[in-house]
């Protein structure tokens, strides 16, 4: 449970709750009598019921509701089960369909522990340090192992029913095509237990995988608008009573205020939300003005808004756009360190920082430093305006990679932590007080990724100048970080990139050798580093060859008091890597067209697939009886072929590692297996 959990859900619910101010139980009473909800619950074959709505429209809400409704029915029923997952675009853990997968199994398995008899094989036969990686979302395959673990604990019968809701779907990026068919293809799985409400933003994908029939449903919020528009209603009554406490109207601005709001806001909760707060934060004497100032709309609001930001004076108005730039292309949510140097902002304090957060409150929300949008369509709006990046996107992207490299060089140093010894094991290491890395950790993580946004990257010389000084100054120093931030399982892979963005590889090119020097580095020494950050300067740099780069670059950082070192041989191995873990001799190898992945057979009846850029290992295929003797990639790599001494040959989905079909008829060994080039045959 432990490894499959990447977050709880119930806390994220509680989070998003708290960021939108509260949850208002007459806000979302209307639906719990809605005839297509009580469809959903009741009727057997109504597998599936879609909530759709406009932003702002209190879907979010709604769902949070019918999750504590929902959870307190059905805590006397043993046989039915409730699972839940809430997505926000915005937070890496919250916006791709692996996580979303994660979510809801780990709800399942935590009230029901006896489901974990269906974790993967490959699971349970993994080194314990290794078997996290297989739900990982780097994992190109744990989607397709959590959707088919998923299936079976859906079928099991356990359950009576499983009800899963999973809110904002529209924000799930990464595979949310394949996971809202996966969906789909579950709620109209005869054996399948499960019943799904999901809610989303009007979307060509739900609107194609989603098409209402006997088993899906949907319930549209524009078409309940007398039920949207009383609870908006209640909503704005209980805002203008906060309203009228905090800035202590009298009953006659109140009614007005409140009479207003109502005339503008169109059903739409975050309307009335935003237009709340800005209220809260001018003099009483201004409401009304203000009032009459603010159209009604999303849109033509945070057009407003953005006027509003133009007009400050002094440098503030710059400051707020610098912090909105950041935050709208950032990968990931910035703390307030983070965002000082990402934003290039001049304030040292943290306090400084969050009265600008509060001055972009229309579009940001600060909750546990940690800086986080509003709401999707608020980024949404940002990144649909381009006047906003002067320059465009790119330009942006270029600023941030200036900035992150001109930050880590100011930070990183030999033994930041101040471990001392080599051998300090990074299970041990707690970050000091204050850390020295939190402002550069988004930076470090993420500068690659920033660089290869660049169309001229490498073109550009000062951007490659600046690059190539941070390497031969503190490319180790990098590496200490990232082990030190648990990040250096990612560096390889980072590297790789680097790699590939360099599109002018030739002998001459210094700096693409040394990236590809420090490629082997990595690879060779990425176990030591990562479980000890500080033998990135030992035995990383004593063990690499005599006339490698990396070790001539940073040979002063080799250890003194090491006076009698191995005698190396000058230039890496031919060898990239040496990939360990079958159980018995390997008879074959093949890599996939694309060469992304390596497919071994071995004497220990298995096969393995394998990464070639991180050298990790994927999947573990069982099935056959004895050796496995031969593999072959279809061409197009949507299979994969094993030969077998127990006289079959086996043909699998390479994604899932799923037998599709068993070819018998050989009467002996079968030494060799091979795909015809249209995929129509095999030849054993």
């Amino acid at each position: 449970l432990e490894d499959l959990c990447e977050s709880d859900p119930i806390t994220d619910m509680s989070r998003i709750k708290d960021e939108k101010g509260g949850l208002l139980q007459n806000c979302f009473d209307w639906i719990l009598q809605d005839t297509q909800l009580k469809d959903w619950q009741e009727n057997k074959d109504t597998r599936l019921l879609w909530i759709k709505g406009d932003p702002g429209k209190g879907k979010t809400m709604l769902m949070i509701g019918l999750v504590n409704e929902l959870t307190a029915r059905l805590i006397p029923h043993a046989s039915i089960a409730l699972s839940f997952f809430f997505c926000q675009n915005a937070v890496p853990h919250l916006n791709n369909g692996v996580s979303v997968l994660r979510g809801i199994a780990w709800k399942l398995l935590n009230r029901r522990p006896t489901m974990c008899k269906y974790i993967p094989e490959e699971y349970k036969y993994n080194a314990k340090e290794k078997r996290k990686s297989l739900f990982d979302k780097s994992n190109p395959n744990a989607l397709s192992v959590l959707k088919s673990m998923l299936s079976v604990i859906l079928r099991d019968d356990a359950f009576d029913v499983v009800y899963i809701l999973v809110d904002a779907l529209d924000e799930c990026d990464k595979h949310s095509e394949s996971l809202m068919e996966w969906i789909a293809e579950s709620a109209a799985d005869p054996l399948s237990k499960a019943k799904w409400l999901v809610s989303g933003r009007s979307d060509p994908r739900l609107e194609e995988t989603f098409r209402p029939d006997d088993q899906l449903q949907k319930l549209s919020l524009e078409l309940n608008h007398e039920h949207i528009s009383q609870a908006v209603s209640l909503f704005i009554k209980r805002k203008v009573e906060w309203l009228a406490k905090r800035k202590q109207y009298n009953e006659g601005l109140k009614r007005t205020v409140e009479k207003k709001l109502l005339g503008k806001a169109e059903s739409t909760f975050l309307w009335v939300a935003l237009v709340c707060q800005r209220l809260a934060k001018i003099p009483r004497r201004e409401t009304l003005v203000e009032l009459d100032k603010l159209p009604p709309g999303l849109q033509p609001l945070y057009d407003r808004m953005m006027q509003l930001i133009e007009d400050r004076e002094g440098s503030s108005s710059e400051l707020c756009k610098q912090i909105l730039r950041a935050t709208t292309v950032a990968y990931r949510p910035l703390t307030l360190e983070e965002l000082i140097p990402i934003a290039e902002l001049p304030c040292a304090r943290t306090e400084d920082i969050g009265e600008l957060i509060e001055l972009c409150g229309s579009y940001l929300i600060l909750q546990e430093e940690t800086i986080r949008f509003v709401h999707q369509s608020a980024k949404d709006y940002l990144n649909g305006v381009a006047e906003f990046f002067p320059g465009g996107q790119e330009e942006e992207h270029d600023r941030i990679l200036k900035r992150s490299l001109q930050a880590m060089s100011k930070i990183l140093k030999k033994d930041v932590y101040g471990l001392h010894h080599p051998g300090f094991p990074v299970q041990k290491v707690y970050p000091p007080n204050p850390d020295p890395l939190s402002p550069i950790q988004y930076s470090c993580s993420y500068w690659i990724n920033h660089l290869l946004e660049t169309s001229k990257n490498f073109r550009d010389h000062d951007a490659r100048h600046a690059i190539e000084g941070f390497f031969n100054k503190h490319l180790l120093h990098w590496l200490e970080a990232l082990s030190l931030t648990r990040g250096m399982p990612n560096a390889a892979v980072m590297i790789s990139k680097l790699q590939l963005a360099d599109q002018h590889p030739h002998d001459g090119n210094s700096f693409y050798s040394l990236v590809r020097d420090a490629r082997r580095f990595i690879m060779y020494h990425k176990w030591a580093i990562e479980n000890s950050p500080l033998q990135v300067y030992a035995s990383a740099l004593v063990f690499s060859p005599a006339r490698s780069l990396m070790r001539e670059l940073f040979r002063q950082e080799e250890p003194e008091w090491i006076t009698t070192k191995p005698a190396m041989q000058d230039d890496w191995s031919p060898c990239l890597q040496t990939l360990e873990g079958h159980g018995g001799s390997v008879y074959s190898v093949a890599f996939s067209h694309d060469d992304r992945h390596l497919a071994s057979a071995s004497g220990d009846k298995t096969v393995k697939i394998w990464d070639t850029a991180s050298g990790k290992c994927l999947q573990t295929l069982e099935g056959h009886s004895d050796f496995v003797y031969s593999v072959a990639f279809s061409h197009d790599d949507k299979h994969l072929a094993s030969a077998s001494y127990d006289k079959t040959v086996r043909i699998r989905d390479t994604a899932s590692g799923k037998c599709l079909q068993t070819l018998e008829g050989h009467s002996d060994f079968v030494y060799s297996v091979a795909f015809s080039h249209d995929d129509k045959h095999i030849a054993s």
